[in-house]
């Protein structure tokens, strides 16, 4: 029965993976196709004033008369990462502006705070957002806090106060409405053609798991379904379309279901490195950093989630800098069906680098690739990293199908000759009795 299981496996994974295949070509095609908005949005760190309140307790009318301390913002600055502190932007654009929509993300933000002044920076209204807040709140239902500017004269002035327990990376655009519409557009189509693949991908393994009783591909699908909940939970959907009230359990998902997913990736390259048999001090590493994932998972759902986030982030680089080493030498050692998973890994860890080094503010920005098309270069590499991962895994099982049959046809074969041969020794000895038993009765 799991023979015939597998060879059907082995049937069904070149439809499935072509399709994969074939969804990939089509998210390659779509980014190929419109790499950058029609228009781009009016990058506006040039135009802003920053300030970091390190007490977090000041509230807008205690800054605005403390602007001239305000220093010229950057995309460094604007880095900050893990911080108790609360942030503070001013900025003044021209009335020519008017009707824009500023976007502040990414969507992660806990407290945004916008207000809008007048010439003589009195404030005219006030605007919540950020994940903390009901997303009933803002004037925009969108990702990212969006807040609609409107001039009082001939400058438009706002002020802007962001505080978050996760990584502050504060990314300020400015968008013609039509444009951001458009182009939000087009990116929940990316989006939903990659989290489709995902999916499909999922189902795959977890329908081989189920009928071959494999444990490789049950890990697979735990891994995938892991990476689904922390690409919707970190791109701000499970916000927008689910729990649009807000709650404190929304900024801990990201951090809580991250390492999960790190657990379940360790758990499956574990098997198809075949480290326990290969490796045993990367076996011992590998059990040791999946007990500090499920203790990361622990720390960001229940403790302090600016202290786990951060430990979590730093034994992440940790673990991505260690598997691909593992994976290279199980490669090296003969370890079968591992030559493109190796390739994809190599690619998966230098745009992982890539990305990490923008999470710190250690790469300038655009070098090699803009941070836009990094996020889906990342995408497109674990995508294929999967799939690779299951190829691998299904060759493995399906040379083990051949090599069963081929043993069993050859043990048919043996005993078949063995067979003929017993019926010959057994003919010949029955001729042979013939004969003497035929010569003593000539004899009497």
């Amino acid at each position: 029965m799991q023979v015939n299981a597998i060879a059907s496996a082995s049937r069904g994974s070149r439809i499935i993976l072509g399709l994969v295949i074939t969804l990939m070509m089509g998210l390659v095609v779509a980014l190929l196709a419109n790499p950058t908005p029609s228009s781009p949005p009016v990058k506006l760190v040039n135009h802003l004033l920053q300030w970091e309140d390190k007490s977090h307790i000041l509230n807008a009318e205690q800054i605005l008369p403390q602007l001239a301390v305000f220093q010229p913002a950057s995309h460094k600055t604007l880095n900050i990462g893990y911080s108790r502190s609360a942030i503070w932007l001013y900025g003044e654009l021209p009335s020519s502006l008017d009707g824009y929509w500023l976007e502040i993300s990414p969507p992660r933000l806990e407290k945004v705070q916008f207000y809008l002044l007048d010439n003589q920076n009195t404030i005219q209204s006030t605007i919540l957002a950020g994940n903390n807040y009901p997303i009933s709140s803002r004037p925009v239902a969108a990702l990212n806090p969006i807040f609609p500017i409107k001039s009082h004269g001939d400058t438009i002035r706002f002020l802007i106060r962001v505080e978050s327990r996760s990584a502050i990376h504060i990314q300020p655009k400015l968008w013609e409405p039509l444009k951001f519409r458009e182009t939000e557009a087009e990116y929940k189509l990316l989006l939903g053609i990659f989290l489709g693949s995902m999916i499909t991908i999922a189902l795959y393994a977890m329908i081989h798991a189920i009928t071959l009783h494999d444990r490789l591909f049950l890990y697979l699908s735990f891994f995938i379904c892991n990476v689904i909940l922390y690409e919707i939970s970190f791109q701000g959907y499970l916000y927008l379309h689910f729990f649009s009230d807000g709650a404190d359990w929304i900024v801990r998902a990201p951090g809580t279901v991250g390492s999960l997913a790190n657990f379940a990736a360790l758990l499956a390259w574990r098997l198809l490195l075949r480290i326990p048999k290969e490796f045993p001090f990367w076996d011992i590493a590998y059990k040791t950093m999946m007990a500090i994932m499920l203790l990361c998972a622990a720390g960001c759902a229940f403790a302090d989630y600016f202290i786990a986030a951060q430990i979590l982030n730093s034994f992440s680089v940790i673990i991505n800098f260690s598997w691909p080493i593992s994976v290279i030498m199980a490669w090296k050692r003969g370890v079968p069906n591992l030559t493109l998973f190796t390739i994809c890994s190599a690619l998966f860890w230098f745009v992982h680098i890539l990305r990490l080094m923008d999470f710190y503010g250690l790469r300038t920005t655009g070098l090699f690739i803009s941070e836009e098309a990094l996020v889906w270069a990342l995408n497109m590499d674990l995508l294929l990293l999967m799939i690779m991962g299951l190829y691998s895994r299904n060759k493995t099982l399906h040379q083990r199908h051949m090599a069963a049959q081929a043993a069993l046809i050859e043990a048919q074969q043996l005993k078949h000759s063995q067979l003929e041969q017993a019926v010959t020794e057994r003919t010949q000895a029955l001729k042979t009795a013939l004969h003497t038993a035929d010569f003593d009765h000539r004899l009497c």
